[in-house]
């Protein structure tokens, strides 16, 4: 086959397969470790992000967001921090 599309979305498959494999021993899958890095990257520069800004920077969808980070805080990779003047969650590493 000579469709770039095809070969676009084959190749998306394999190298998220390849991540999550590389991930597996640290118990973590992709989209985990994507918002870890952004986590970071956040840490870094000293600013702060709610899960609303988290789903706009990956994409995602809000339950799916708030699921990923439900089990990172589980796993006590992240923690959330209520700011309670503004009703506001913050996620941290």
């Amino acid at each position: 086959m000579n469709n770039t599309g095809y070969l676009l979305m084959n190749i998306s498959k394999k190298l998220k397969y390849n991540l999550n494999s590389a991930l597996a021993d640290l118990d973590i899958t992709a989209q985990q470790w994507s918002i870890i890095q952004q986590l970071h990257h956040f840490n870094d520069a000293k600013l702060q992000v709610t899960a609303n800004q988290l789903a706009t920077i990956l994409d995602m969808d809000k339950p799916t967001i708030s699921a990923i980070i439900k089990r990172l805080t589980i796993k006590k990779i992240i923690y959330k921090k209520k700011i309670i003047k503004t009703v506001v969650r913050l996620i941290y590493l």
